[in-house]
């Protein structure tokens, strides 16, 4: 994520995950004007990472979904 930042390869990140250890590459990627969305199973994500992140959405286990809903604002 980070070094495809810098390379300006896309636009919006979507980090399936909610691990706090992805927080300073979450910010990174923002320095670099980058929009991140966390996608998590509820109950599951760093409350960290969920602040420092552009948008959280959280799924409970079974849902169903594709990736291109998450980019729809």
């Amino acid at each position: 994520m980070v070094a495809l930042a810098y390379e300006n390869a896309y636009d919006h990140a979507i980090l399936i995950s909610g691990d706090e250890d992805f927080t300073p590459a979450v910010e990174i990627a923002q320095q670099k004007g980058k929009i991140v969305t966390i996608v998590s199973a509820r109950g599951m994500a760093s409350s960290v990472l969920g602040i420092k992140s552009d948008r959280v959405i959280y799924f409970n286990e079974g849902d169903q979904f594709s990736l291109g809903q998450f980019l729809v604002d």
